[in-house]
């Protein structure tokens, strides 16, 4: 179960992806999600485009969206989705199965899911802090790759630990899979690999790459 009110202009899509990850690195295929959106107003043009953006991103995951709630909470600045997702798997893969000798693989990059986020939400103060659009515009197309759920389909059978790095990013997930498992991880930090987009980005509002949102 995940709640999310980041990247407002995009809340339904992500909202989806961040749910069926956590049961993709389970080792499982996502079948099921309940939503529940929480909405600052009754704008029926808002609660329609989140909505197209749920509807739409299940539809593309192959998920069936089979129960949920909706009301209007003023005190909120943006839209809020909690999602809950279900899915089914004959192997389930915990984040404790790490052993010594295993190799670390990480799909796409680091900070994923944030650069989307600075590059909508944070857009302006990126542009301010000298980032261009051209640049702003491809980090913005990277919503396209939070979903983890082929990425964890394609290693789930010889995986011995799953763990799709949200709050905290890649270093919170390292954390809690070493700790999980009662395992050290040796880690090299340049080896990590960090789109430029997402460099760009982050090296312009002060934020570490490792450390912030990283589905994806």
């Amino acid at each position: 179960a995940d709640p999310l009110s980041l990247a407002a202009d995009a809340v339904g899509e992500l909202a989806v992806h961040v749910a069926c990850n956590d049961v993709a690195a389970s080792g499982a295929d996502p079948r099921w999600l309940t939503h529940t959106l929480f909405l600052p107003d009754d704008d029926p043009e808002r609660r329609r485009t989140v909505t197209d953006q749920v509807n739409e991103t299940a539809g593309e995951l192959g998920v069936a969206i089979v129960g949920g709630h909706t009301e209007v909470l003023p005190a909120l600045a943006r839209p809020l989705c909690s999602m809950t997702a279900l899915g089914t798997t004959d192997r389930f893969v915990e984040s404790s199965g790490a052993e010594p000798g295993d190799r670390l693989l990480l799909t796409k990059g680091a900070g994923i899911e944030a650069t989307a986020i600075l590059a909508t939400d944070f857009r302006e103060a990126c542009l301010e802090a000298g980032v261009s659009e051209s640049i702003l515009d491809a980090a913005a197309e990277f919503l396209a790759d939070v979903s983890v759920v082929p990425d964890a389909a394609a290693v789930r059978e010889a995986a011995t630990a799953m763990h799709d790095p949200t709050e905290g990013g890649l270093l919170t997930a390292l954390v809690e899979v070493a700790r999980a498992s009662e395992t050290t991880l040796a880690v090299e930090r340049d080896r990590v690999p960090v789109r430029p987009e997402t460099r760009a980005c982050c090296d312009a509002l002060g934020v570490d790459p490792l450390a912030t949102f990283g589905s994806g």
